[in-house]
């Protein structure tokens, strides 16, 4: 909704006001009809009004902050896009490592399970062999002979590249790792610097 601007003719003419009258002074002065006020003096801001007589000015725009601007929401993509691609890699290597270290730990328990049946049998064949983990994406073999053994386990899924052993002298290796992981003849690699 608009307001009504009149400037004054000259000395001596007058605006109507619901309650009377008022005098002009003798040098042009701004007046403006709004809802609250019928008639409000402008003379402080008279320089800046450059209005024709009776003509309704326009409402205020809306506030910049009614909503978000094209560009605004791109940059908002873009750092998005920034941190998942920093995120996502951290966070995929951060679960694999915790598969990693899981399968250590069964390989670790085997291998303890397999020393006690030797104790009880004096000998490894027939000792038991841990079962397949879907869960971490790794499976275990055991090579078993009288007097030696391996234990290996390969990866699956999302582990798919490594190849983790342990034998009755309990030298562990990682003989096998996918693209930018070492390996190494004497240790179970847990991260991408080693072990």
């Amino acid at each position: 909704m608009g307001i009504t601007v009149e400037r004054s003719r000259g000395k001596g003419s007058h605006v109507a006001r619901s309650s009377g009258r008022f005098a002009r002074p003798s040098r042009p002065v701004w007046w403006v009809q709004t809802r609250t006020a019928p008639y409000v003096c402008l003379r402080q801001y008279a320089p800046f009004l450059r209005t024709p007589h009776h003509q309704t000015l326009p409402s205020m725009p809306r506030s910049a902050s009614d909503g978000f601007s094209l560009i605004e929401l791109m940059i908002v993509v873009a750092i998005t896009a920034i941190l998942a691609s920093v995120a996502i890699p951290s966070y995929n290597e951060y679960t694999l490592r915790g598969r990693l270290v899981e399968a250590h730990g069964t390989l670790s328990t085997a291998r303890t399970d397999v020393e006690q049946f030797f104790q009880d049998n004096r000998t490894f064949v027939g000792a038991p062999c841990p079962a397949n983990n879907t869960r971490i994406g790794f499976n275990y073999t055991c090579t078993l002979a009288a007097t030696t053994y391996s234990l290996s386990a390969t990866g699956t899924g999302a582990s798919t590249g490594f190849t983790f052993t342990v034998n009755q002298a309990n030298v562990r290796a990682t003989s096998a790792a996918p693209t930018g992981w070492p390996t190494n003849t004497s240790c179970w690699v847990t991260r991408k610097a080693g072990c």
